[in-house]
């Protein structure tokens, strides 16, 4: 991860006057600006160039600061922008009329107390599956625990010993950037691409197509370097790991979910899902590390259809369009990776670990 990112939802009233948006930023490459309008789907709405940071800010008529949180996180999203709006809306509400006689007394709980519990509970899978399970097992479970954990996943057979636990990446996510690779085969195929909003078909032209940096682009991003790329060009952001789990020799990358799914699509790419940017991410982190590699998907309820089509497609190879630019012995080596594995089989074999919320 280049730099520490720092996460504001803002209002840009170019995009949307009534709607906050999440722009992550750092000092070292810029940021990106998404949208969550779009119940259960993250929309990557403009990568932001360092540069380009300050006119961003400028341009935005509202700020709020917010605590880093993975960006694949819907619910969560959701929660935050609704709960800034509810304040924004709270501070325009005139002062109650004073009341005459005794008032009722307000106590945490109650509907006239600013600390109501709507008595749901939490679903947020950062909150209340992924961090406190891989914490518990990263502080209680030993140095062997990777290797266990791996069998307890369907669809992958390791074979070959990962070693003992060296570090364990909960709760601040690793981002890993699309490789140029990956960039330079969108922007030869943007006349091919479909993106995530049908109304924007028509930017990859002035974009991409006609854009006179296009050619040097491609050069830099033929010889390995995504470095000084215009952001226009870039069609594809970071993608992050949940939990990155180091062992002495494989990576272990986990995705968690429990009451949201797999992102389906990217803004500029409707088949580049998140199941296969993860294990290139993992692939791509491992093969600098010269180890290793495994995905896993941790779950709560059953996969939604999309999942599981898309766990079965790329296990069996009769789906392939997240990897174009893939050549064919790595997709073949990715399908091999794949595994599954429900939360409640965790709790199973360490029982150990605090009930979850």
């Amino acid at each position: 991860m280049a730099g520490t990112y720092r996460y504001w939802l803002i209002c840009l009233p170019s995009v949307d006057p009534n709607d906050l948006l999440l722009f992550t930023e750092n000092d070292h490459d810029g940021g990106m600006i998404r949208s969550y309008s779009v119940p259960g789907i993250v929309r990557e709405l403009r990568r932001v160039m360092l540069d380009d940071v300050p006119e961003v800010v400028r341009a935005a008529t509202k700020q709020f600061p917010v605590k880093p949180h993975r960006y694949t996180d819907h619910v969560h999203w959701r929660n935050e922008i609704q709960n800034i709006q509810n304040r924004i809306a709270s501070a325009r509400q005139p002062p109650p009329a004073p009341t005459i006689g005794r008032s009722l007394s307000s106590s945490p709980g109650s509907k006239s107390s600013k600390h109501q519990n709507p008595g749901r509970e939490d679903e947020n899978s950062a909150r209340t599956r992924v961090t406190p399970v891989f914490t518990w097992l990263r502080d209680n479970a030993g140095r062997d625990w990777g290797m266990e954990f791996l069998r307890l996943a369907d669809g992958i057979a390791v074979v070959a010993d990962v070693g003992a636990v060296t570090s364990v990446e909960v709760e601040e996510e690793r981002a890993v950037e699309p490789s140029p690779t990956r960039l330079a085969w969108m922007i030869r195929n943007a006349h091919r691409l479909a993106p995530q909003d049908g109304r924007q078909w028509r930017e990859y032209a002035s974009r991409v197509i006609q854009n006179p940096a296009r050619d040097r682009a491609l050069a830099l991003l033929d010889s390995g370097t995504s470095r000084g790329i215009p952001s226009k060009l870039i069609l594809e952001g970071s993608t992050h790991a949940d939990c990155l789990i180091e062992c002495e020799m494989a990576l272990l990358w986990i995705e968690g979910k429990r009451n949201d799914w797999l992102t389906p699509c990217t803004t500029w790419d409707v088949t580049r899902d998140q199941l296969a940017r993860n294990p290139e991410a993992a692939w791509i982190l491992a093969t600098a590390a010269r180890k290793d590699f495994w995905f896993v998907i941790c779950y709560e309820h059953e996969l939604k259809h999309h999942e599981a089509a898309l766990v079965e497609g790329y296990r069996d190879g009769t789906w392939k369009a997240g990897w174009p630019h893939l050549p064919e012995e790595v997709r073949q080596l990715f399908r091999q990776k794949i595994g599954t594995a429900t939360w409640a089989s965790v709790f199973r074999r360490w029982p150990a670990i605090p009930p979850p919320l």
